[in-house]
């Protein structure tokens, strides 16, 4: 019984093995079947076998420099490798004067192709794969791939193909994987694709590309992989609705790292911010021109619109005239100059859209009516943006004349602001002339012009009496100063719009605050005891687009006389480097540089020699301000787009108010207030893609080149791509050490980067740790998880520098792997944004988290930059 069961196993286990083996024994039998069935064709130069149900011929290396024709077995054929053979041409007919009409795979690598005949594949309905890498192509053989109908596979890499033009690959509507990589690419139509809506793969790396437009893409509905690698990438307007393009369509997988030819970032994981152009200035008008006094005066400033130019990265447009900002509805003269019609001198700036020869403008027209040449000078158009700005100068010369007909007046106008006006019966009588011109042309004229000249040197002679006369009557009442009218006096109950520039009324553009008063000495006992300018927030924080207001307060112990109150505020970017006290790179830009008079008036000027204390004044106007205290309000809306405020080792954005009193002796007494500008940033208004999580891998060797101790895999992943001070980031990442080196520790570090830039060069770059968090070693051939680890943003200042082009701040999480010994750290970076205001639910509240503590201040300095500590090693 023990023996009949013993047998009875034997024999279950013998046809358990028997079923195991038997598929593994005919697999092998047909494989050496088909060895012994393998055999020459093709005239003896190929080696054919069947491969996968396929009958393959193999004719690689035979240095053939045709196909071999006469063959029996050649409509048999359905894969043939001709690689490195020497087929420069590929002439018409060739596979189907060799009868190799069923053939469905054709590799032609290295063989030092250079053209293709239009009919080179005739007949080829079946061929489903196509490899022509490692030639010397120099275009897409369009004509000859269209006899190709079901072709899938397309390997046209590693050859010199410079452009593809439009419809490069019609008729290949079931083409699943283009290669182009590795050739010298520089220009793609936006056509090129059209037609291949089943493309799956796309390789366009080791290019020479500097653009891409999302046109390009278009067709290509099924796409979901991608390479653009190393080519030199242009990352300004030109590439931002690429950026766009694969922000909105996230099933797109750009599976390598395209970098910014000029700053080397990987552009994929770039804002939309960071794809704009300096603007382009087109003008039609040349830079010097002509007016006659009298004349409107019309300068046009035409700045190219790109396509991509939307409200959220606008455009602005600002005249100066001799650096100085002109506003909108702005007096070009005002009480400078005297015009006898009601129509004053104004600034009318407006814009348009037009599109001239297939560009699209927006034209901003500077006009001026009724000019003088004292409006003569230079007038800059600026036109800018985020990524800078552009400057066209015209040089405007306005030409005199001795005088010019208004409602029946001449008036002779000048930009000394004086004035002779003919009287009545004189213009009657030069009426009645001009009537007699109508019968006599040619003597009359002549006798008119001489009447004329007779008439002005009259009335210059008369005007010049009459002026002596006055000088000699006020030369004696000025040597008294209770006697005289010269001064007028200012209490703090005068009415305002004596002392007060009104708020409402545009700036006077003539006025030079640079401009020093001579020194003099006046023997002028006076005590200024405040001197102040008091902003209406007590907290000094404004936002774009508010309005700045306070005053400028002056208390007084003495009757105090002056000339002028003079305001400007500014707002400038500075990048000073210095090494040893020597100023090594310096630049400098300006948002702000606003001018205003708050006392007194330019118009009227005192005469010449008079007197004061018994010194001579030749300034303007004096205005005594009586004892007590005085106030000077001021409003102005501020622009918007500014930066914030920013204070730095190496640089600084910052804004401030600046009074000055000036005395008639010269004396100028001066002060200064500072203001902070915060500008948001909302994650509520950034593109959504900052709201989502999103990951970054990266797998490095460990160890010497020649001596490697393995590898290390690393996957990080954030929360989101943008937060706020007071907020945590979660983090959670793997790391697979797969090598024998034992891991030391692995950090998350949260780092600011602080850029400078002079001249349109980096020349200074500093890189702080604010936070971070830290975990313990790792064995070897073990791996670690970080699972929802939170780390801190503490507070930090305003960081939105947009509109500042010397100063750049970036925020990364910097995820490094240290091993033991001398081996080097692997680091895995990941920018993320840093802004004002938190994501919100759709009903206005915060979404709050855990480890959220918002801080009730933020600071406006970085004391973490004037110190060594913190430097990220």
């Amino acid at each position: 019984m023990h023996l009949s069961q013993n047998w009875c196993q034997r024999s279950v286990t013998f046809s358990h093995l028997l079923a195991v083996l038997t598929p593994v024994l005919l697999v092998l039998t047909v494989h050496l079947v088909q060895l012994v069935v393998s055999h020459d064709c093709l005239g003896g130069k190929c080696h054919c076998m069947w491969q996968r149900g396929k009958l393959s011929a193999d004719c690689s290396l035979q240095k053939l420099t045709r196909l071999p024709q006469d063959s029996t077995d050649s409509q048999e054929v359905q894969v043939i490798n001709l690689t490195r053979n020497d087929f420069i041409e590929l002439k018409a007919n060739i596979f189907l004067n060799s009868k190799l009409i069923n053939l469905q795979k054709i590799y032609l690598s290295k063989v030092g192709l250079e053209r293709v005949d239009e009919k080179a594949f005739n007949n080829l309905k079946n061929v489903i794969e196509l490899e022509l890498s490692f030639n010397s192509l120099k275009h897409i053989p369009s004509q000859s791939l269209a006899s190709m109908p079901k072709l899938r596979t397309l390997d046209l890499s590693s050859n010199s193909i410079m452009s593809v033009p439009k419809h490069s690959f019609h008729n290949l509507s079931n083409l699943k994987t283009l290669s182009l990589e590795r050739n010298r690419i520089t220009f793609i139509d936006d056509n090129a694709f059209d037609g291949l809506s089943r493309l799956e793969s796309l390789k366009l790396s080791q290019n020479e590309l500097t653009s891409l437009d999302s046109k390009v893409l278009m067709p290509m509905s099924l796409i979901h992989s991608l390479t653009l690698s190393e080519n030199t990438w242009r990352c300004d307007c030109n590439l931002r609705s690429v950026r766009k393009y694969l922000l909105a369509n996230t099933r797109v997988n750009v599976i390598d790292e395209p970098k910014c030819a000029d700053n080397q970032r990987v552009w994929t994981q770039l804002g939309l911010d960071s794809f704009l152009c300096v603007p382009v200035i087109s003008n039609y008008s040349t830079g010097n021109e002509k007016a006659n006094e009298g004349s409107t005066l019309k300068l046009d400033c035409s700045v190219v619109l790109t396509e991509e130019e939307d409200d959220s990265q606008p455009l602005s447009i600002q005249w100066f005239w001799n650096n100085i900002p002109i506003s909108n509805n702005s007096k070009g003269c005002g009480q400078d100059c005297l015009i006898q019609n009601q129509n004053q001198q104004y600034f009318l700036i407006t814009e348009t859209k037009k599109k001239v020869k297939n560009q699209k403008l927006m034209i901003s027209r500077l006009e001026l009516s009724s000019v003088l040449s004292f409006n003569s000078g230079a007038y800059v158009c600026v036109a800018k943006n985020n990524a800078g700005r552009v400057e066209k100068k015209f040089d405007v010369v306005v030409s005199g004349q001795s005088s010019q007909f208004n409602n029946g007046r001449v008036t002779a106008a000048a930009a000394s602001s004086e004035s002779h006006y003919v009287n009545d019966s004189q213009n009657n009588k030069f009426d009645e002339d001009i009537g007699t011109d109508k019968v006599v042309v040619g003597l009359i004229f002549g006798i008119l012009v001489g009447i004329l000249l007779v008439l002005v040197l009259f009335g210059i002679s008369v005007v010049l009496l009459c002026r002596r006369r006055q000088q000699r009557k006020e030369s004696h009442t000025n040597n008294s100063l209770s006697e005289g009218t010269e001064l007028e006096k200012l209490t703090p109950n005068t009415d305002p719009s004596l002392r007060v520039n009104p708020i409402q009324k545009p700036p006077r553009l003539a006025v030079n605050l640079d401009k020093e008063i001579p020194q003099k000495s006046y023997k002028m006992a006076k005590k200024l005891k405040r001197f102040l300018i008091v902003l209406d927030d007590e907290s000094l924080l404004y936002f774009p687009g508010a309005f700045l207001t306070g005053k400028v307060l002056l208390e007084l112990e003495e009757d105090t006389p002056a000339i002028g109150l003079y305001f400007h505020i500014v707002g400038e970017g500075v990048v000073r480097l210095t090494n040893k006290g020597r100023v090594d790179s310096t630049d400098k830009e300006n948002y702000i540089d606003f001018r205003m008079r708050l006392l007194g008036d330019s118009s009227a000027k005192s005469e010449s020699g008079s007197v004061f204390n018994g010194s001579t004044v030749n300034s303007g106007r004096i205005l005594v301000l009586s004892p007590g205290v005085h106030t000077f309000p001021f409003k102005l809306g501020l622009p918007l787009g500014l930066p914030s405020t920013f204070l730095g080792k190496h640089g600084w954005v910052q804004y401030f108010c600046r009074a000055e009193l000036r005395e008639p002796n010269g004396l100028i007494h001066k002060n200064q207030q500072v203001f902070v500008i915060m500008s948001p940033i909302d994650l509520n208004l950034e593109p959504q893609l900052l709201t989502q999580p999103f990951h970054c891998e990266l797998e490095e060797k460990i160890g010497m080149s020649c001596m490697s101790a393995g590898k290390v895999m690393c996957r990080v992943k954030l929360d989101r791509g943008g937060y706020v001070p007071g907020e945590s980031i979660c983090i959670n990442a793997l790391i697979e050490n797969d090598s024998n080196c034992v891991i030391k520790k692995t950090r998350a570090i949260l780092t600011e980067t602080v850029q400078y830039t002079a001249k349109n060069k980096v020349v200074f770059t500093e890189t702080r740790e604010l936070a971070a968090l830290e975990k313990g070693k790792i064995s070897a051939n073990c791996a670690e998880q970080w699972r929802n680890e939170l780390l801190y943003i503490p507070p930090i200042p305003p960081t939105n520098l947009r509109g500042c082009h010397l100063i750049q701040i970036q925020y990364d999480i910097y995820f490094i792997i240290t091993p033991k010994g001398a081996h080097k750290s692997v680091r895995l970076q990941l920018p993320i944004m840093m802004a004002t205001y938190p994501i919100r639910n759709s009903d206005g509240t915060l979404k709050r988290r855990k480890g959220t503590y918002y801080p009730s201040t933020l600071p406006t300095t970085r004391p973490w930059l004037s110190t060594s500590e913190g430097k990220l090693k």
